[in-house]
């Protein structure tokens, strides 16, 4: 037996243990929590021609083509359920291309011929009677709204901003920008689907406010911004990604098991409850719940994990 001198035994054993230090550091610091959907399911009468959905007082409503719309609800044992169906006034005229927006109990709709409707949900009234936009672009592919009535579209890779009761745009800004949503923080967020990123820009000027890659392979679909900040993207090729919305950090994912998000060219959207469930529809495959506030047993780990397993076994064969 060969005995080592113990300032090198000393030292060999310190960097040992520095090194799985380390990687221990570096692998937790990257986990990723792995959602699973708590409830699968069509809409009454079928998922054709549904438009996008909606979360307002917990209750989930999900708006057609025909101005019909399906409230439901998800309670624990019982999954998703919907009450009979209701319809918007006939005076709100829809179309294959419109687009939903929530701010408060206000309801807007983007009907046909640009037609935009403000719809309060609480009161069952038409609140803005706009009788047309002048818009920039012939078909919108998104719109969010702040809490005080500014509405914004995305089309043709620009955002355009329409002040309450207007209907011409005072500001024009952004580029390469597809579905877009409105954080707790006041920006405005935007994908760029052709450079994999999320942009933001500041909702009174239109001024650039930073951004991030999007991580992990994704083809994304729509996005949304929780309460506390982070951020859901859907993905075209199933389920989707969770990320930080100030450091674009990957925190999660979300089952890729809910497939072909995008695979008709149908729209798909996100909204989320005050319980922390999140509400992924698209019009493939119906309405997906995740219980999003609870961690799921399944952690997916990087590779510096995998290092440290590898590494103790290793030295424990050999002695």
């Amino acid at each position: 037996m060969v005995n080592l001198p113990r300032e090198r035994f000393v030292l060999r054993k310190f960097l040992s243990v520095s090194a799985i230090a380390v990687l221990l550091v570096a692998g937790v610091a990257q986990a990723t929590t792995l959602y699973n959907s708590v409830s699968d399911g069509s809409l009454p009468e079928g998922i054709g021609s549904v438009l996008g959905g909606v979360v307002w007082q917990d209750k989930l409503y999900v708006l057609r083509a025909s101005g019909r719309y399906d409230s439901g609800s998800y309670s624990t044992g019982t999954g998703l359920s919907f009450d009979v169906e209701n319809y918007l006034p006939s005076s709100i005229k829809i179309s294959r291309e419109a687009l939903i927006a929530l701010a408060g109990d206000q309801l807007f709709v983007l009907g046909s011929r640009n037609h935009l409707y403000d719809f309060n949900l609480a009161t069952y009234s038409t609140v803005l009677p706009f009788t047309g936009l002048s818009l920039p672009f012939a078909i919108a592919d998104g719109m969010t709204v702040d809490l005080v009535g500014n509405v914004f579209f995305s089309a043709d890779g620009g955002i355009s901003k329409f002040p309450p009761l207007s209907g011409i745009a005072d500001l024009v800004f952004g580029s390469h920008v597809g579905a877009i949503a409105i954080g707790p923080d006041g920006l405005i967020y935007g994908i760029d689907g052709d450079n994999n990123e999320i942009k933001r820009f500041h909702a009174a000027d239109g001024t650039a406010a930073g951004g991030f890659v999007l991580t992990g392979t994704i083809d994304p679909a729509a996005l949304l911004i929780g309460p506390d900040g982070r951020l859901y993207v859907a993905d075209g090729n199933g389920g989707g990604l969770i990320y930080d919305s100030q450091t674009g950090a990957l925190l999660g994912s979300l089952s890729s098991a809910v497939a072909n998000l995008d695979a008709s060219g149908g729209r798909t959207s996100l909204a989320l409850d005050s319980q922390g469930r999140l509400y992924l529809w698209d019009a493939n495959t119906g309405v997906h719940v995740f219980d999003v506030a609870t961690p799921e047993p399944a952690t997916t780990w990087t590779l510096g994990v995998g290092m440290i397993a590898l590494g103790l076994h290793r030295r424990s064969a050999l002695r």
